[in-house]
């Protein structure tokens, strides 16, 4: 799918220390990955597709943050930070923990 559609970026990482949920649970440990929320210009049907995505593949956690700018990257000298930071809905530590279900 990456290949076949220029709008998805050109690799994804998907940490996973096995396939095998038995194998996962053994070794008391899932799926995980970071997300960034409210990246310029991000629309709430933006937002709902990275939601699915995070339901869909079924992480056993999640670490999601509010997108903020940084000084050495294309979209702060191209792109404005155009999202409030109350609709990114950032909790007081800086990251939200996700756990859509647990292993095994």
């Amino acid at each position: 799918l990456i290949q076949e559609r220029r709008n998805i970026c050109k690799q994804i990482h998907l940490p996973a220390q096995s396939g095998s949920s038995r194998v996962l649970q053994t070794m008391r440990r899932g799926l995980s990955s970071d997300f960034i929320t409210g990246f310029c210009g991000e629309t709430e049907e933006d937002h709902q597709q990275s939601v699915s995505l995070i339901r869909e593949v079924g992480y056993n956690v999640a670490f999601l943050f509010a997108y903020s700018m940084r000084k050495k990257t294309r979209a702060y000298h191209r792109l404005g930070d155009d999202i409030p930071a109350e609709v990114k809905k950032l909790s007081p530590g800086g990251a939200y923990l996700y756990i859509p279900r647990r292993c095994g």
